[in-house]
């Protein structure tokens, strides 16, 4: 059974989610004015605690979380650790302390680790050091933990990120025969 679940992320919780965030969303949570706070504050502890109060499947609680609540009904799967996978951005690196005070914080999943790495050069203001670099470094993270925790325990959440993010995330996933996963989830 695969225990530890590497994840490729996104900025759509901040961009396409929590940026937008009023009281005519629709299905707006019931705390989206503190939510909507808490983010505007960039006061990511408390915008963790928020997200804590909403049912994970809401889609305001983004691409990432919603995925991730799918996956861990999977019989193939004892989440026990979670390792984000994060743009060389501002945005990416608040996203992944977002995403690792909020699943640190779910007593009902008992995790022994949650942790993100920032992708060197995984960015798109400089689409050539993309390219380049960023898809490399992102082949070489997770080698890096493929090869720390051993294949057989890891599973790919390629939900989040960029298109070419997700698309050499499932790509390594089949050359490595883990298992991976993708969601229609984004916005």
């Amino acid at each position: 059974m695969r225990d530890i679940l590497i994840c490729t992320v996104g900025t759509s919780l901040f961009e396409g989610n929590l940026q937008r965030l009023t009281a005519e969303t629709p299905a707006a949570p019931k705390n989206w004015s503190a939510l909507r706070t808490a983010y505007d504050n960039q006061d990511w502890k408390r915008v963790a605690q928020e997200l804590l109060k909403i049912e994970p499947t809401m889609r305001v609680c983004g691409a990432e979380i919603n995925t991730i609540e799918e996956i861990r009904k999977k019989k193939w799967l004892s989440l026990e650790q979670l390792v984000f996978l994060v743009s060389d951005t501002q945005d990416g690196r608040n996203t992944g302390e977002v995403l690792k005070r909020y699943f640190q914080q779910r007593s009902d999943l008992s995790l022994q680790q949650v942790e993100y790495s920032v992708i060197a050069k995984l960015q798109d203001e400089r689409p050539r050091d993309f390219k380049v670099h960023g898809l490399r470094n992102l082949v070489r993270k997770i080698g890096e933990y493929v090869h720390k925790f051993g294949g057989y325990n890891v599973a790919i959440d390629a939900t989040g990120g960029y298109k070419a993010q997700i698309a050499v995330a499932v790509l390594l996933g089949q050359a490595l025969d883990i298992p991976g996963y993708t969601s229609l989830l984004q916005a």
